[in-house]
């Protein structure tokens, strides 16, 4: 693989992880299936394994349906680029507001994506939850 080519994959595939955060922040259930595979896996904060796009767009409703708002802040992007598969791992803060209150959580996702025809997607997602304050 080329320089550019190297340089265009990792760009995509940052784009993938900071499109799934502010499809999150924006309530966009339709632009946040752009991110996945139909047949995703995904771990979120230490929860149980869940199988499948349904499964994990219903978790992230419940999740963040009990919020006002939200931001996620994803920054540090480490990607790995091997052919059609790529890692990814980034840090991220999110805030979540609600009736005057603020709850924040720290931590790192952790992604596997591979290429398909409509471009990268998320194959496996995973939040590790490092550190939480408020709530």
């Amino acid at each position: 693989m080329d320089a550019m080519s190297d340089l265009l994959d990792r760009q995509e595939v940052a784009d993938v992880l900071m499109r799934y955060g502010s499809s999150l922040d924006e309530r966009n259930w339709d632009r946040l299936s752009t991110c996945f595979v139909d047949d995703v896996t995904s771990v979120l904060a230490g929860g149980p394994e869940m199988n499948g796009y349904a499964q994990l767009e219903e978790a992230v409703r419940a999740a963040l349906g009990v919020y006002e708002a939200t931001q996620h802040h994803i920054a540090d992007l480490e990607a790995e680029i091997d052919g059609d598969s790529a890692t990814l791992r980034a840090n991220l803060i999110a805030t979540h507001l609600y009736g005057g209150n603020r709850f924040v959580v720290g931590g790192v996702y952790r992604e596997e994506l591979v290429r398909t025809a409509e471009g990268w997607r998320i194959a496996h997602h995973q939040l590790d939850s490092l550190w939480m304050d408020g709530g």
